[in-house]
């Protein structure tokens, strides 16, 4: 079982004075029993996060589930003295977090595997012992998380949750020096957020 929908759009213009501007958005879901991160059939099996059975996983959302994608590139051409060609570029990505689960450390369900089991949320005090705090504390941490706001009083699916959203922006300066009638050596600055 499983499934998965992506839709992109991509705009990209190379200008004459070599400047060359890119935008992209990406749009993925995705669904699955068991997304199968491991090599041996065990790992898979006690890895899966589930909310009851282990033989029985649940369909949810993939691990593998991007979201929202935005890209921008852009590349300048910057001349220099002596026959010296040099490009400023940058990349920003920004993009949907990861898919999470909240889990109960131990083995709540009998399967003899610890840190696989979704964690219950509580939806009131008389649902749960809490230790080294108060329940407001508790209660207010979980009305603010994605994977527990909206599945109080259940176990929740896996993967209710997600991350929150990332922006990474990366700058490159290059220099091309000739080494020779046949060479050309790069000179990189690179700042990677």
């Amino acid at each position: 079982q499983g499934d998965s929908e992506t839709v992109v759009f991509k705009v990209e213009r190379p200008f004459r004075n070599g400047f060359m501007a890119s935008a992209s958005y990406l749009y993925n879901r995705a669904r699955s029993v068991s997304d199968g991160g491991a090599f041996v059939a065990l790992s898979t099996w006690r890895d899966q996060y589930v909310t009851q059975d282990a033989n029985n996983p649940t369909l949810a959302t993939s691990n593998y589930q991007t979201g929202n994608r935005v890209n921008l590139t852009g590349s300048v051409p910057i001349p220099l003295p002596k026959g010296l060609t040099s490009t400023a570029s940058f990349f920003y990505n920004g993009q949907t977090g990861q898919p999470y689960s909240l889990v109960f450390n131990g083995d709540a369900n009998g399967d003899t595997t610890t840190f696989n089991d979704i964690a219950f949320i509580p939806s009131s005090a008389s649902q749960v012992v809490v230790t080294n705090g108060t329940y407001a504390q508790l209660d207010a941490y979980l009305s603010s998380d994605p994977a527990a706001k909206n599945n109080r009083g259940v176990v929740p699916n896996r993967n209710t949750g997600t991350s929150p959203w990332t922006n990474d922006l990366d700058f490159r300066y290059a220099v091309n020096v000739s080494a020779g009638k046949r060479a050309k050596v790069e000179v990189t600055f690179d700042i990677l957020n």
